[in-house]
């Protein structure tokens, strides 16, 4: 065939696309709107899908997970969060763009508000479980710094957060902190709030792609650079890795692509029609395809390749690296979305490799929780079989997630003024949970209030005493009496009145 088929996937922080995996359009789900200072506008098209697209989000929660899981070989696994950057990049700009073409505006309410339906139940419901971890087995010395990166996680700013810290990211995965991986659901979701003005600005402004295609590459480069300086001789890693300025990169990169192949801008009213794609026709020779063909297998090598040979302590990432995966990743999407025959389209549109993409977005959300949670010393379980349950788990709960929370939200579930109404209720009483059940996890420590009254005897004693002398991680001081749970309150030596 030698048009290509376009659409595309529903967009997130690995964002899943629709319950049946294949991937369903995150705009036009049924969503109305009116664009910013214009009429109503018709129903947004169903656009067509790109299987592929799941199959590349899975690729890149894949990355995640066997990173988090602390495999030797997988030392460039967080290269997996530079893949999802790049694909909403795309999916994103090309939203918007398409939308533009076809009403003359764009519906800042409506897109913003799909945003919040789309992204913020999953993570409401985290910070749920958040709060179960603090109260139950969350390391007492750990509740303040949970705290911090609860509020940070809930004001899509835990990505600043963490740079001002006093821990890197790779050192922080050494602690107990389940709300670590929200950094980069603060940048995406700083960028869905700035990016779409910027493309509206700028093409009420100058009515072309070029200028927007310009503009997108000059950031694209200016964060790449920004990133080089940042990190200087290593001792702005920390800052260099959070840095919405710095990663901003991998988001631009994707919008480039997206901008190159959208359809053009109608100069007259009249000319408006509905979009079928995010993709225009492009009618590709024999040569072409194949040449997109080995671009895509070249892309798909260099991500793997640079997740498995390099790690946190490689300087050269953060001089080239970073910005050479946001370019294997466009082109890996370029191949799979110009040429759905390639082998590397038929192998990410397998429909287990499409279901973990449709699932990737709860995924990523509960894996790190889930991690922290399912340690060697709950478990006595090591290696693989330590990953198998890990991953299990967390994709049984994200599986869970998708089909009795995302979905139903998405599908028409408090949309209109009881959406508005019900947000901010939620969001509150979300952190309320969180932070009163680490005072209350705090409460309990301080006052003695573990569990039964085994806690006192002297194997318990002896037992809490070779943990922390053993260095074991979370096991030190009052937060070792955390091996004596469940309560008893009548061991207390303050029971809460």
């Amino acid at each position: 065939m030698d048009v290509a088929v376009g659409g595309q996937t529903s967009v997130g922080s690995p964002a899943p696309a629709g319950a049946s995996g294949a991937a369903r359009a995150d705009g036009p789900d049924g969503d109305r709107g009116t664009p910013a200072h214009h009429a109503p506008a018709p129903p947004e098209p169903d656009l067509r899908r790109i299987p592929a697209l799941d199959g590349v989000r899975a690729l890149g929660i894949a990355l995640v997970l066997v990173f988090h899981g602390g495999f030797s070989w997988a030392g460039g696994g967080f290269f997996g969060v530079d893949v999802f950057f790049v694909l909403s990049g795309f999916l994103i700009t090309g939203l918007l763009v398409s939308e533009f073409g076809q009403n003359g505006g764009i519906g800042l309410v409506r897109f913003w508000g799909h945003r919040v339906r789309r992204l913020v139940p999953a993570l409401l419901a985290v910070l749920c479980g958040i709060a179960l971890y603090a109260w139950l087995l969350a390391p007492a010395d750990t509740l303040g710094q949970l705290r911090g990166d609860a509020v940070a996680t809930l004001v899509y700013l835990n990505n600043w957060h963490q740079a001002w810290g006093t821990q890197g990211y790779f050192a922080a995965l050494n602690t107990p902190r389940p709300l670590l991986h929200t950094w980069s659901l603060s940048i995406e979701e700083q960028f869905y709030v700035v990016w779409p003005l910027v493309v509206l600005g700028l093409l009420r402004w100058g009515r072309s792609l070029r200028l927007l295609l310009t503009v997108t590459v000059l950031g694209a480069l200016a964060s790449a650079v920004a990133m080089v300086v940042v990190y200087g001789d290593g001792s702005g890693q920390s800052r260099a890795y959070y840095g919405t300025d710095t990663r901003a990169q991998a988001l631009l990169i994707g919008a480039a692509l997206a901008i190159v192949v959208a359809h053009p801008l109608p100069r007259r009213r009249a000319e408006r029609t509905p979009a079928t794609s995010l993709l225009r026709p492009i009618a590709l020779s024999r040569t072409a395809r194949a040449a997109l063909v080995a671009v895509g297998g070249v892309a798909l090598a260099a991500i793997v390749a640079c997740s498995v040979a390099t790690d946190a302590a490689t300087a050269w990432i953060y001089r080239g690296g970073f910005t050479l995966v946001a370019l294997a990743t466009a082109g890996l999407i370029a191949s799979v979305a110009l040429v759905p025959t390639s082998p590397w389209a038929r192998a990410l549109s397998l429909r287990p490799v499409r279901y973990l993409g449709a699932i990737s977005y709860g995924l990523y959300l509960w894996h790190w929780p889930v991690f922290v949670a399912l340690d060697h010393d709950r478990t006595g379980l090591t290696g693989l079989p330590l990953f198998a349950l890990r991953a299990g788990v967390s994709i049984g709960v994200a599986a869970l997630s998708l089909r009795f929370l995302e979905m139903p939200v998405r599908r028409g579930l408090a949309r209109g003024w009881r959406a508005w109404a019900v947000a901010p209720f939620a969001v509150v009483g979300t952190a309320a949970l969180v932070a009163a059940a680490a005072r209350l996890e705090r409460y309990y420590s301080m006052n003695n209030c573990y569990p039964s009254s085994a806690c006192g005897s002297p194997a318990a004693t002896d037992s809490v005493s070779a943990l922390s002398a053993a260095g074991i991680q979370g096991f030190s001081g009052e937060s070792a009496a955390k091996a004596c749970w469940p309560f008893d309150w009548a061991a207390c030596s303050m029971a809460p009145t």
